[in-house]
């Protein structure tokens, strides 16, 4: 008679073709390194006194292997990112210690594009203007004599690598960094310190205004009075810095102060006509202030591809937190799906469920 065999039930889909990790711990690692800026060395510690003992290269290879996976879902939110009406945009540091020719240094550049639905981040090894137009103007234009952001918004701080953009783009400066320079004035000047107070009070009047008019039902009286009294403000402040200017003995500092306003002026008060926007762009700022805290853990990237997955996880949990998905379920979702698919890319109808686009997920009401 022949031996039996035992049946055991099938293990669970590996993102990784026999590999080690479920999908629910390359999730959970993927947000412990570069969500919350926890060191590997550290999580190692953390792992071991729970018994799990881990060696570093498991986890570093897992973290290499999981670029391909998550690259798709990447690029199509890049893409989808593009075709956004306005965007958010502001860059910070990042190192990558990676030896580059014609390169000196390991001073990297993040890259951070937020629209209404999406939120791309790109690393580059260079701060240059080319990366904003390189990422903004990958699609079709309708007129392929026209660059594809025309008549779009970039709302922005003043670095020259936003105000290269300059065919056709629609630059909204920022009324935060404008604030500060005022603010700047009168801190490092006390004889100036009612001038930049009178200053400092008219922005927060302008943001008062602006807020009421944000608040208020599209195109209904309330709207329309609201932003009535707005552009009254902003009219009001236009004739106060004219005037200054004007003035012959005028501090040099506050001069410097009120040409940049003149200068940008047109920028600054494009939210008239599109009260989409809002005045500042602290939401770029806000939203780089995750991988900050990586940089300031584990100090960057020791490789090109770290890096560049480090850009994907932020991408993919920022959209995700956009559009009313538990960012940690939605990475856990979309590793699953690559998992059930053979650990093979997601068709293009699969993917699409996974951009902005898609429905979010209902509310449940869980009463136990």
């Amino acid at each position: 008679m022949g031996s039996k065999r035992a049946l055991t039930a099938p293990g669970p889909a590996r993102v990784i073709p026999r590999g080690l990790f479920t999908v629910n711990f390359l999730a959970q690692l993927l947000t412990w390194k570069y969500v919350w800026g926890v060191p590997l060395h550290r999580l190692r510690k953390q792992m071991a006194t729970q018994g799990a003992a881990m060696a570093a290269g498991s986890l570093v290879g897992a973290l290499e292997k999981l670029v391909p996976v998550l690259e798709p879902l990447y690029e199509a939110i890049k893409a989808f990112n593009r075709h956004e009406p306005w965007w958010h945009a502001d860059e910070t540091h990042w190192k990558v210690f990676l030896e580059q020719v014609g390169k000196v240094g390991y001073r990297w550049w993040l890259w951070v594009f937020s629209g209404p639905q999406s939120t791309v981040y790109l690393l580059s090894p260079t701060r240059s203007a080319q990366v904003p137009k390189d990422h903004l103007q990958k699609m079709s234009p309708d007129d392929e004599n026209l660059p594809s952001w025309f008549g779009k918004l970039l709302l922005t701080d003043y670095y020259a690598g936003y105000r290269a953009m300059f065919l056709g783009i629609l630059h909204a400066w920022c009324w935060a960094h404008i604030r500060r320079k005022f603010f700047n004035v009168g801190h490092a000047v006390p004889a100036l310190q009612p001038w930049s107070q009178a200053w400092l009070d008219r922005i927060r009047h302008l943001y008062a205004l602006h807020a009421a008019r944000a608040a208020a039902e599209a195109d209904s009286a309330t709207w329309q009075v609201a932003d009535q009294k707005l552009r009254t403000w902003v009219q009001t402040m236009s004739e106060a810095w004219q005037k200054e200017l004007k003035k012959p003995h005028l501090a040099v500092r506050a001069s410097d102060v009120l040409a940049t306003v003149q200068r940008q002026w047109e920028g600054l008060t494009l939210f008239l006509d599109h009260p989409e926007i809002p005045l500042d762009n602290n939401e770029a700022e806000r939203l780089l202030r995750t991988p900050v805290v990586g940089r300031k853990n584990y100090y960057g990237s020791r490789a090109e591809w770290s890096g560049h997955l480090a850009a994907m996880v932020w991408t993919l949990w920022a959209t995700a937190a956009q559009n009313g998905h538990n960012p940690m379920t939605y990475v856990t979702d979309y590793l699953t799906a690559y998992a059930e698919n053979g650990s093979q890319p997601l068709s293009e109808v699969a993917l699409a469920a996974f951009l902005p686009s898609a429905e979010p997920p209902a509310e449940t009401n869980d009463t136990g």
